[in-house]
């Protein structure tokens, strides 16, 4: 019985023994990384700049005021209302100075009529004297007489016009094409001096974004650079407008310099208006349609404007070279080494090599 118990006991063992028999161990299976990627595409804007505070003024901006005192008669216009140069747009009170002017036209009709009858007289004589039955005595008597009646009616001809002159100065009329900002609430009957504002006219067709710029950005800074304007009002929009000017000087008391840049307010959809206050981008750099990646995607190379970037390849990683271009905020420009469709890893991937697994999450 217990030969029995042996054998059956060896047999049973046998398997065991087999599994025990020396061979190479199976590898452990290699961990793959988790990382998020972004899909490369040329087809970002990326600039490089700084920002100032700025406000905007009208190109063309002024204030009417009377050459004259006198009473309101008229006021032509109100606010928001559009008006042409040489437009009429307030008169004082001139019922004195139309009297006037008729009076003195009425005088030059009269002067007029005076000078053409000495003027008659005058030929007359020269045709006697020509036959012989005037004497030169005479001719030069009534060319006297002609020279005397035609100044008479230059003076008064010169009167009319200054009187009209005088006139004009009760006629307020714009100096420029532009909106009305202010009419100053004023009514018929208001007694206004040369003092008093009228009218406040702006050409909004244009306007300019003004700004200081510090001492270290005062070479950085020409006629022609770009500003990207982002006002309070419209916080969701930009604008991009044009460095007209730099001051040739920097404030002596804020190390600062003046700067303007205009925008066409129609490429706004004629939405700015002046004293709107935002930022202005100075756009020293920029490139479009191009690739951007967040910095911290790269790694640094060994070149200046160079790195490396972690590629997903068929589930694997793939270290690639790079250069870098203009760097804004939290991204930098790719000028070489990506192409579209690539993906990115943007995060997981500082310590990765080439061929080790990674795995892409959302």
């Amino acid at each position: 019985m217990t030969r029995k118990l042996l054998i059956l006991t060896a047999f049973l063992l046998l398997p065991c023994a087999a599994c025990a028999a020396p061979g190479k161990p199976a590898a452990p299976k290699e961990k793959a990384a988790y990382v998020k990627v972004i899909t490369a595409k040329n087809d970002a804007v990326i600039r490089q700049g700084f920002t100032q505070n700025t406000s905007l003024e009208a190109i063309q901006r002024v204030v009417l005021y009377p050459r004259v005192t006198g009473r309101l008669d008229h006021l032509n216009v109100t606010k928001g209302m559009d008006v042409i140069a040489g437009e009429l747009v307030a008169e004082l009170v001139h019922a004195e100075q139309d009297a006037q002017i008729a009076a003195a036209e009425a005088s030059v009709v009269r002067t007029r009529a005076e000078m053409e009858n000495t003027r008659i007289e005058l030929q007359r004589y020269q045709r006697l004297k020509n036959e012989g039955f005037s004497t030169q005595q005479q001719l030069d008597s009534k060319n006297t007489a002609y020279r005397s009646a035609r100044a008479q009616y230059d003076a008064a001809r010169a009167d009319l016009e200054r009187l009209k002159v005088t006139r004009g100065e009760y006629l307020i009329k714009a100096s420029i094409d532009g909106t009305v900002l202010n009419d100053y609430s004023l009514t018929p009957g208001a007694m206004l001096s040369t003092s008093s504002p009228v009218v406040e006219l702006a050409n909004l067709e244009e306007l300019k974004a003004v700004f200081r710029i510090p001492e270290n950005r005062f070479f950085s800074v020409r006629p022609g650079m770009s500003v990207l304007l982002r006002m309070n009002a419209l916080p969701d929009e930009e604008f991009r407008a044009q460095v007209v000017r730099v001051d040739d000087y920097l404030d002596p008391q804020t190390r600062t310099a003046g700067v303007e840049a205009v925008i066409k307010n129609e490429t706004t959809g004629s939405r700015l208006r002046p004293g709107m206050f935002g930022q202005a981008f100075v756009v020293e750099k920029e490139a479009v349609n191009t690739f951007a990646v967040p910095l911290s995607a790269l790694r640094k190379g060994e070149e200046e404007n160079s790195g490396t970037l972690a590629l997903h390849k068929d589930g694997k990683a793939e270290i690639v070279s790079v250069k870098t271009g203009i760097r804004q905020g939290l991204n930098v420009q790719i000028t070489e080494g990506l192409k579209n469709g690539d993906q990115v890893i943007v995060f997981g991937g500082s310590s990765l090599s080439t061929g080790d697994p990674v795995s892409v999450v959302n």
